[in-house]
């Protein structure tokens, strides 16, 4: 009878109860083989159930852990770090749920680095552009390029301060060949009054 109660209680994994009856019965009668076999078997199983517990735990610091590391990662725009840190526990906990959103997060900030990253390498391309044209004095097309960097990063002010410094410079080559034109002339008209004169 207490067999039977052992047996129930063992096989709904109730340890304790089943310790107990395996005990009474083994009081009872301490020929039996069967009852004492049970007892180990269960010594068994609560040391692999301690140590299931135990490699849980620590399988749960490890994944904080690697997600905190992650995180910090993340704070410092280091996204490849973060993005191993993240994998590395989500092979500790694939259905993480928690861990599925800050990876969802991550390839986010990934994209919008990426464009970011298109962007500014972009400007930078027809600001370099636009400089070269500019110190070989091809003024419009320098002027052009500079417009369409500023369409780019509209608050960009090197662009603007590009564009007047080029409108000065123009400013300052029409009006010194208005100036040119004018002595020409004046010097052209005094020759020619000079010549009337005599």
């Amino acid at each position: 009878d207490y067999i039977k109660s052992a047996d129930a209680a063992f096989k709904s994994e109730n340890w304790k109860l089943a310790k107990q009856f395996y005990n009474d019965a083994i009081s009872i009668d301490d020929s039996e083989k069967y009852p004492e076999d049970q007892l180990l078997s269960i010594t068994q199983k609560i040391n692999e159930k301690q140590k299931l517990e135990a490699d849980s735990k620590q399988q749960l610091e490890i994944f904080n852990s690697l997600v905190e590391e992650g995180d910090e990662s993340i704070k410092v725009d280091n996204y490849n770090v973060a993005l191993s840190k993240y994998k590395e526990a989500q092979n500790l906990f694939p259905e993480n749920k928690m861990l599925k959103q800050k990876l969802s997060h991550l390839n986010n900030l990934v994209l919008e680095k990426s464009k970011s990253n298109a962007i500014d390498s972009n400007y930078t391309q027809l600001v370099s552009k636009a400089d070269d044209l500019r110190e070989n004095e091809k003024y419009d097309e320098a002027i052009s390029f500079y417009n369409n960097a500023i369409k780019i990063k509209p608050n960009e002010s090197y662009p603007k301060n590009q564009i007047e410094s080029i409108k000065s410079k123009l400013l300052d080559i029409s009006n010194n060949d208005i100036q040119s034109q004018y002595k020409e002339l004046i010097t052209k008209a005094d020759k020619l009054l000079k010549d009337l004169s005599y």
